[in-house]
């Protein structure tokens, strides 16, 4: 909300394209977005049986070797096989989750009632696009499923959570691009960035990338001659403290 504000203030034509796992935080956004005047629409998607099956049944490897950190591929599926009694897992440590043994007991029950629900359509998993257009901001909301946090870009599913803002771009056009990435598997993002800039060499595009410190950025990020490394700041844009010791490589931005 801070940058669509900042953009409303700069009253120029803009596409804004924003993309989001989390259902809460994107409801949360659209209701913001719709104070505004302006015409909007919404396209829901509801996964189907195939679409869980093709989470399940997905071996996909972390898109770089992980350093810090471990693989988080199985403890999703195993959440999502479970819909809303995944708190009885272990390792979703909250007070309703069970010893492994007990899991192992009773999960093959409450994953056949999920699944049953899921036939008929309920307790699913959705894919969402939301548009708005107003004061000068052309906006492009997606909300991708599951709600993860895909840092290493082991996910099913990053290829749509990173990759819709593409087909919304005139790629004739002289305009610049820019890419504020703070969410899902970054490197896997900037190189998408990257292939693309190959692709249509007429655009200046640029690139601000946070928690740029990570151990897992750092081949791709070398691949770009024009980046630099900037310090966070310990408070936010509220003035509140939220740091104690500030990183000095926490931001990167870069232009291809």
């Amino acid at each position: 909300m801070f940058f669509y504000k900042k953009l409303k203030e700069l009253n120029r034509h803009t596409c804004f394209i924003s993309h989001e796992n989390s259902e809460k935080y994107y409801q949360k956004i659209k209701k913001e977005i719709n104070k505004n005047l302006g015409p909007s629409s919404e396209e829901i998607k509801k996964w189907t049986i195939e679409n869980y099956n093709k989470f399940y049944n997905s071996r996909r490897r972390p898109w770089v070797t992980i350093v810090e950190g471990k693989s988080r591929l199985q403890k999703w599926k195993n959440a999502i096989r479970l819909g809303p009694f995944w708190k009885i897992l272990p390792e979703s440590k909250s007070l309703l989750s069970l010893h492994p043994r007990i899991v192992w007991l009773f999960a093959p029950f409450l994953e056949a009632i999920v699944k049953t629900m899921r036939t008929f359509g309920y307790l699913c998993h959705a894919d969402r696009y939301f548009h708005k257009k107003s004061n000068y901001i052309d906006f492009h909301y997606y909300n991708i499923s599951p709600g993860i946090k895909d840092q290493f870009g082991e996910s099913p599913t990053r290829q749509s959570y990173t990759c819709k803002w593409i087909k919304h771009i005139q790629p004739k056009s002289k305009k610049s691009l820019l890419f504020l990435i703070d969410g899902g598997p970054r490197h896997f993002i900037i190189d998408k960035i990257a292939q693309f800039k190959k692709k249509y060499k007429s655009m200046s595009l640029f690139i601000c990338l946070f928690d740029a410190y990570r151990p897992e950025y750092a081949k791709t990020l070398s691949k770009i001659k024009n980046g630099k490394f900037f310090p966070s700041s310990c408070f936010d844009l509220n003035g509140r403290k939220i740091y104690d010791k500030c990183r000095t490589n926490e931001l990167w931005f870069g232009k291809m």
